[in-house]
């Protein structure tokens, strides 16, 4: 069954998808901040954007094929919390990301970010790059945050964000008198409130740090969501942290969320601490007989609260929440892989004003069973300011940028390479339309239709190399659309290519009917 904003919608179809890449792609990757910067550098054509039907362009030579790397799948980013994460911990998740690494297909690209944006690396698929990158990685703690005492216990004990934002920001008594009072024990001073105004200068430092250590890592998501949202195929998050708290921050977690949401990017985040005894590892490494856990628990700053914000960021993204798990590598094994056949459900929301406000969606078995239901949280309703030409940009940025084919449109995509005469190699990406299954419609005694073709090029490392865009506006004869529909017609957008192994990602779009076509074509280009 499926709800939308709590009621229940008909289901107009119903069919399993299979995961397995098309065997055309090759290696499509990564491209710039923003799909529409793709096409920024290519002004459309006017007119017959096209070339004559019939007629060969000398520029077209043998096809582009040839053998290319297996095309990426999966576009993982393996965020690491280095500002909230032990050494301890972050030494044994480094470890068992190494492991999680060497059991990744080749067709996985994966990068390394990380919270303070120290010891990075962008999407590879050199696990040898990667693992290096994986060893570099240090804590980066803000005062306030995690550290490891090695044995030796600090007095009086570290003040975490979590009791300084109690003292700041609720200003809460009880938190700042057993504060005071280590401080005064530590400092041997006659009261326990003489320690207050050390405790309250401690607080404000500490806060004032972890606060900046929050805005820092949503900024980080937000920058891994918007770099993976102009990605192709699955886009994955993967954060690694001990969790830490988020509130008076809700605007900003939602900020990152919904842009998750709008770019289809699934946040899946791990539990660093995994399953501990003996000793209160979260809580800065105090020892057992110096650790109160009534310091924390009768004021609420247990597990649940830092927990939170990764079980929200999961839940609101489609995402997993791993936690009380030491298998660290199977967990990042689980949180990406996506399944063998996933299902596709459609149906047409009725009444639905175009308000651009996010609705919720929810999927449940009819049936009980053991199963579990992983679908999209929801969606955002069109917004009514959003004018006809931009929505058509916005759906062709949005299907470049996919892995999916689309055929709703009859293309067929052609590529071929040449030389120029300064030797220059000249890459031709051909799209044959089909005219005779477009919806011309009567315009002052023509035929109008217009059709928008674009094109991403990737290299063999994801990288996005460049992008192009022609638009067609036909007004035919009765007369020229008869000997079109027989001929075929064509459009050409061309590249400059150095030798290498590269990806084509051909978009089509028509005006009337706003069908889109999407196509993949691998291009070896040689010496």
């Amino acid at each position: 069954a499926l709800y939308q904003d709590g009621k229940e919608q008909t289901v107009s179809s119903f069919g399993a998808i299979s995961n397995v890449a098309s065997a055309a792609m090759r290696d499509t990757g990564a491209a710039p901040d923003s799909a529409e910067s793709a096409l920024a550098g290519a002004p459309p054509s006017g007119g017959n954007g096209g070339v004559t039907p019939g007629t060969e362009s000398s520029n077209i030579a043998e096809p582009a094929g040839g053998p290319a790397a297996p095309a990426p799948e999966r576009f993982i980013a393996l965020f690491f919390d280095d500002v909230h994460l032990y050494f301890a911990d972050l030494a044994q998740t480094r470890n068992a990301a190494a492991r999680y690494l060497d059991s990744l297909p080749p067709t996985d690209r994966v990068a390394i970010v990380t919270a303070s944006g120290q010891d990075q690396t962008g999407f590879s698929g050199d696990r040898k790059k990667l693992h290096e990158a994986m060893m570099k990685l240090q804590p980066h703690p803000f005062a306030g945050g995690p550290v490891s005492t090695a044995g030796s216990f600090p007095c009086p004990a570290p003040m975490t964000y979590t009791e300084a934002d109690a003292i700041v920001s609720q200003d809460s008594n009880r938190v700042l008198a057993v504060a005071a009072t280590d401080i005064a024990e530590c400092d041997r001073l006659p009261e326990a409130r003489d320690g207050e105004g050390e405790a309250q200068a401690r607080a404000v430092e500490t806060h004032a740090a972890g606060e900046a250590a929050i805005d820092t890592i949503f900024e980080r998501l937000r920058m891994t969501v918007r770099r993976l949202a102009v990605l192709p195929g699955q886009r994955v998050v993967v954060l690694v942290s001990p969790g830490f708290v988020y509130g008076g921050h809700e605007q900003t977690f939602a900020d990152v969320t919904n842009l998750a949401i709008r770019s289809n990017v699934v946040v899946n985040t791990l539990d660093a601490k995994g399953v501990f005894g003996g000793g209160p590892k979260d809580r800065n490494d105090l020892p057992v007989d110096k650790w109160d856990p009534d310091r924390f628990t009768k004021f609420g700053f247990g597990h649940d609260t830092e927990y939170a914000v990764l079980s929200d960021l999961a839940e609101s993204t489609g995402g997993v929440f791993i936690s009380g798990n030491n298998d660290f590598a199977g967990a990042m094994r689980e949180m990406s892989t996506a399944p063998e056949v996933y299902y596709l459900l459609t149906y047409s929301p009725g009444n639905l004003a175009a308000d651009g406000k996010f609705h919720v969606l929810k999927v449940d078995l009819t049936r009980r069973s053991r199963n579990t239901v992983q679908a999209r949280r929801g969606f955002y309703a069109p917004s009514k300011t959003e004018s006809p030409e931009a929505a058509s940009k916005r759906e062709i940025a949005d299907a470049l940028f996919s892995r999916d084919e689309q055929h709703d449109l009859p293309i067929k995509l052609e590529t071929a390479v040449t030389r120029d005469a300064s030797g220059a190699r000249k890459l031709a990406v051909k799209a044959d339309v089909d005219v005779a299954h477009l919806d011309f419609r009567k315009n002052a005694g023509a035929n109008a239709e217009d059709v928008t073709v674009a094109a991403a090029l990737f290299d063999r490392d994801g990288n996005y190399v460049a992008g192009t865009q022609k638009d067609d506006q036909m007004n035919l004869s009765d007369a020229t659309l008869e000997q079109l529909t027989k001929s075929g017609f064509y459009l050409e957008l061309d590249f400059d290519v150095e030798p290498g192994d590269y990806e084509v990602r051909l978009v089509a779009r028509d005006t009337n009917d706003g069908h889109i076509a999407a196509e993949n074509a691998a291009v070896s280009v040689k010496n």
